[in-house]
């Protein structure tokens, strides 16, 4: 499983408290904790205009801050996605019913204690993120067939037909198709651990189980060859991937 955390605090010992905590219960949890810290609203937006923001699972957001708060910025985060988990790490409780007025998830006091972190995340995960499994509609002789993203080992287009690889085994293969490939799996490129190593493939980084400079071997013991066009590119997000674990 894959996580995407901004952390907004003023505070660069909380800020750092808040990633130790985070990271520590993704290492227990084999859950790959991408952590993106920030110190001002103001740093967000920019990340955010920066299109550093997308597809993320959790915010964790200090209330007092200088410039704009936190209950400020989670109105402005509120505007575009009434969804995503909200979480206000503070030193005063003060604020506890304006949080409730943008949906967060929880409001913790510092100092922060492990278990309250853990407890949040549990909530989390298993009652918003479990939600978030996206669907991926393969359009095949037979009809459409809808299948999550994650279940996804890799796509691969041979003869302008999409082959889609389940990480049960199945593999189901679409009609002919019209648009470029590229088109037709954006949607899959989008997020964090899908990549593309080849012009006709897409791989799952999260069933890879090793790499070469020219291959990606899954754990279906399939092999996928790496252009040396994208060798770089799939290189350093590999290495990534790696750090996240």
């Amino acid at each position: 499983m894959y996580m995407k955390i901004v952390v907004c605090d003023d505070d660069q010992t909380s800020l750092e408290q808040i990633r130790v905590l985070l990271l520590a219960y993704g290492r227990e949890k084999d859950i790959r904790m991408d952590v993106r810290t920030y110190t001002s609203a103001v740093q967000m937006q920019d990340a955010a205009g920066a299109g550093e923001l997308e597809n993320v699972d959790l915010f964790l957001l200090d209330v007092v801050m200088e410039g704009k708060n936190g209950i400020e910025l989670a109105e402005s985060i509120r505007e575009k996605d009434r969804e995503v988990p909200i979480v206000f790490v503070t030193s005063s409780s003060e604020f506890a019913l304006q949080a409730y007025n943008v949906l967060a998830v929880r409001y913790l006091l510092k100092p922060l204690e492990s278990g309250a972190v853990c407890e949040m995340l549990d909530f989390v995960i298993a009652h918003l993120l479990t939600k978030k499994d996206k669907i991926f509609g393969i359009n095949t002789k037979k009809g459409c067939v809808n299948v999550n993203y994650s279940e996804i080992v890799h796509v691969e287009n041979v003869a302008r037909r999409m082959w889609v690889t389940l990480k049960n085994g199945k593999s189901f293969q679409s009609v002919g198709i019209r648009d470029s490939f590229e088109k037709q799996v954006g949607c899959l490129l989008q997020e964090e651990n899908f990549i593309q190593p080849h012009k006709s493939y897409v791989v799952n980084l999260d069933y890879v189980s090793s790499y070469t400079t020219t291959m990606l071997h899954m754990e279906n013991n399939s092999d996928i060859p790496i252009s040396r066009r994208n060798s770089l590119e799939v290189k350093k997000r590999y290495l990534k991937y790696l750090t996240l674990r």
